[in-house]
């Protein structure tokens, strides 16, 4: 009697399981990732979709999506080694980043060219960009799709050596 009562139970936790499965299943929604934000259907001409892309967190973006997506300061730094931190520097009058400085805490200290890689190089909004200018403390970059955004399309990165700073900002023309 008392296996006929745990088969019993047994078959009606599994059918319990099934009708719950199956209930979930026609009532489910759709859900969109966290990398994908929702965008509307209609799109203007002039903006293309990578601008939309929440990925991307560099000179066009604005402050907001800036700060949200870099490291920002720690409290105690020094207390913190091997980060790099960002600190908005200027922005234009629609709020997109113009202009920021990263500050790397690497021990042994990053060179030159690390520094300015992290300021600029990978943080433009459109593909890979094109290095027109280089010194070995300053990298000017071209990427036509920040004309849109901030009416810039260079980018010059600037370091100093021996300092743990880089700088980026967008220019009009290429020059270190």
């Amino acid at each position: 009697m008392q296996r006929r009562k745990a088969r019993i139970v047994l078959v009606g936790a599994v059918a319990l399981i099934a009708i719950i499965a199956a209930a979930s299943k026609g009532t489910a929604t759709k859900t969109t990732p966290a990398h994908k934000a929702p965008t509307s259907r209609r799109r203007s001409a002039s903006v293309k979709r990578h601008y939309s892309q929440p990925a991307f967190a560099g000179i066009g973006s604005t402050r907001a999506i800036f700060v949200a997506r870099n490291t920002q300061e720690p409290a105690n730094p020094s207390a913190v080694p091997g980060i790099a931190w960002y600190t908005v520097l200027k922005t234009d009058r629609r709020s997109r980043v113009t202009a920021f400085m990263v500050t790397e805490n690497f021990k042994p200290p990053m060179g030159n060219r690390g520094r300015l890689l992290l300021a600029a190089g990978i943080l433009l909004p459109g593909p890979p960009a094109r290095s027109v200018e280089e010194t070995s403390t300053c990298i000017v970059w071209r990427d036509p799709n920040l004309k849109p955004l901030v009416g810039d399309e260079y980018v010059a990165s600037t370091t100093l050596t021996g300092t743990s700073t880089a700088q980026a900002e967008a220019e009009r023309s290429p020059e270190c």
